[in-house]
């Protein structure tokens, strides 16, 4: 009697274990909270390592995470008390999202400006509080290049005024820029950092008649770039660079 009943009992638990495991391949599925390890995927787009940027200047990237990005964090490494932006996060997160902020460097207690050498760390934040971080080595530069003509000399609206005034017959000395058809130009470019590229537009003077700003700039009738480390163009002398060049 016993040992039947105890075979009974044996088959009713086996076909009990057998339900459990029929239902789900984990006999405890839905029972406690559901973990979630995985870190965000977090990127910039923006700029690399390196970039040169004012201190007034726009930082964007992707987030991507499986349950979804609540929060994309921009701290100032070195920062004291620590200055941090929150980014705005744009799309679907959980199946790739983006990211941008709008970013002001606050003026540096020792050095007294905005410029310099920057890290700044990131950070993209799940809804379990997963972090994922990445870094961006930049260097804040607001001052421009200082453009210098050397040749020809150029001259000022009040050159011309003088001229005129006192004889007009002498309107054109000295103003022989041609040579054999040619306009030669040269110049150099100085800056506190290394310049990457020169540019020079030509324009016509009747396109110049109205108020022209840098919004509403004329097409050029000739424009030359020398960039730094890429082939001259057929318009720079061959001893041209970003810094110094003969056009």
């Amino acid at each position: 009697m016993f040992k039947k009943l105890e075979i009974l009992l044996g088959f009713i638990l086996v076909v009990i274990a057998g339900l459990f495991i029929s239902c789900n391949v984990n006999p405890f599925f839905g029972v406690g909270i559901e973990v979630d390890l995985e870190e965000p995927k977090l990127s910039v787009t923006s700029h690399i390592n390196g970039d040169f940027v004012n201190s007034s200047f726009t930082i964007s990237g992707t987030c991507q995470d499986n349950k979804g990005v609540v929060k994309v964090q921009i701290e100032l490494n070195g920062s004291h008390p620590l200055v941090s932006w929150d980014a705005t996060i744009e799309g679907n997160t959980i199946e790739g999202g983006t990211w941008v902020k709008d970013l002001v460097f606050p003026i540096d207690a020792t050095t007294g400006t905005r410029e310099g050498d920057k890290l700044l760390d990131i950070f993209a934040y799940d809804e379990r509080g997963n972090r994922s971080q990445t870094r961006m080595y930049l260097t804040v530069d607001d001052d421009s290049p200082t453009v210098t003509i050397t040749d020809p000399i150029l001259k000022t609206p009040a050159f011309f005024d003088q001229l005129i005034a006192s004889d007009a017959s002498s309107d054109f000395v000295n103003l022989e820029y041609f040579s054999n058809g040619i306009l030669q130009i040269k110049g150099y470019a100085d800056d506190t950092f290394i310049i990457k590229s020169t540019k020079l537009d030509i324009y016509d003077s009747e396109d110049l008649t109205v108020p022209v700003s840098d919004e509403n700039l004329p097409t050029p009738v000739k424009s030359v770039t020398i960039e730094k480390d890429r082939a001259l163009p057929a318009e720079a002398g061959e001893n041209s660079f970003p810094s110094k060049f003969t056009l």
